[in-house]
Formats: C-alpha cells, sequence, structure tokens
C-alpha cells in the first residue's frame, strides 16, 4: 500500500516545497535538460520565464492533470473518484480556447523550459504506474497523485508563474488557472480524506 507523499511521481516527494526557491516545482529528475533562458543547470532553472515559456508550463501541467482524470474517469470503479475526473475533464483550460487566444494575439509559439520538460516526465511516469494498478489501489494512486500535482502547481504559479508574467492577458490566464487549481486540490483532498483507510 501506498502512502500519501509516495505515489507514482518518480520519487519527488513533498521536500520539493522546500527546494522551490532553488531549483524550481517539478525539478525533480536529475537530467539538466536544456533551457531556453540560459545556462542548462537545475540550479538556476527557468528564471526570468517568457510569456511563450510561461504558457508552456500551464500547457503541461495541465495536460498531465486531463490524461490521468481520462485515465481514473474510464477505470475506476467508484463514484466519487468518477466524479473527481469527470469535473477535472469538464473544466480543462484548454477547452475554452483562451489560451489559444493569447498565443495568437502575441504572435508566440510555446517553447519548452525545464520545469515543462520535467513535468511532461513526471506526468509520464505517473501514467504508467496508475496502468499497473487497479481496483481501491488506483483510486488512491490516482487520488493522491492529483492531490499532489495540485499542491505543487499552485507553488508553481505563485512563485515562478505569475511573477514572470507581464502581459496583462497572461497574468489573467493564470489567475483563472490558480482558481481552477485551488478548487480541484480542495476537490481532490476531500476525496483522498474519503478514500483514505481507517
Amino acid at each position: 500500500m501506498k502512502s500519501r507523499k509516495s505515489v507514482g511521481l518518480a520519487g519527488c516527494v513533498t521536500g520539493v516545497f522546500v527546494a522551490l526557491g532553488v531549483m524550481g516545482a517539478f525539478a525533480c529528475t536529475k537530467d539538466k535538460k536544456s533551457d531556453d533562458v540560459g545556462t542548462t543547470s537545475v540550479t538556476n532553472a527557468d528564471v526570468g520565464l517568457t510569456a511563450p515559456q510561461i504558457m508552456e508550463v500551464a500547457r503541461m501541467a495541465t495536460a498531465a492533470r486531463v490524461a490521468e482524470a481520462h485515465l481514473a474517469r474510464d477505470r475506476s470503479m467508484d463514484p466519487r473518484v468518477q466524479t473527481l475526473a469527470a469535473a477535472m475533464l469538464e473544466e480543462d483550460p484548454a477547452s475554452d480556447g483562451k489560451s489559444f487566444e493569447i498565443e495568437k494575439r502575441l504572435d508566440f509559439q510555446r517553447r519548452e523550459t525545464l520545469t515543462s520538460a520535467n513535468i511532461k516526465d513526471e506526468a509520464d511516469t505517473t501514467m504508467k504506474d496508475l496502468w499497473t494498478q487497479s481496483g481501491v489501489e488506483l483510486d488512491r494512486a490516482y487520488v493522491n497523485a492529483a492531490v499532489m500535482e495540485e499542491q505543487r502547481f499552485l507553488v508553481l504559479i505563485d512563485s515562478r508563474l505569475l511573477p514572470a508574467a507581464k502581459d496583462a492577458d497572461v497574468r489573467a490566464y493564470l489567475n483563472d488557472l490558480r482558481a481552477l487549481t485551488v478548487k480541484h486540490l480542495t476537490a481532490a483532498k476531500i476525496v483522498q480524506d474519503q478514500i483514505e483507510p481507517s
């Protein structure tokens, strides 16, 4: 049985919050990947993010949320988990076209950063972990992962994305995304408490 702090996130633990100021949220892998903003070092990852980079980080985080929700909705037998996953899908930020409109107005293409690449890597690891489980273990693994990822994305928005956002539309998009993240985190915590073993 897996604990809340160890479910399917490639060994990333809650200590990531302590490390945020140095290495950036989600930067839990050991690889040093190319970054668009300068030196390819984990210690100075994603300093001074540009609008395209901010939007790519947000896209990868929301894409991970949606992929995991699809799996949970289709494979879980628990109505509480199904309802949570369905809400994640119905409120997918990419579905309203706001991010596309911002990118079109600013005439840019998304650009990968160390943070967005690490989010993708960890999401892939989480999905592989979820596919190996079923029944109540799948339910717990999905909900625990959702809680951890929403918590970390909230910290990432506050500590990295919003401070770097200069464009008014990008800031408004991030504020909407933050409110949605808080909503999803609250809902996921409720389900987590309900399905945790007594």
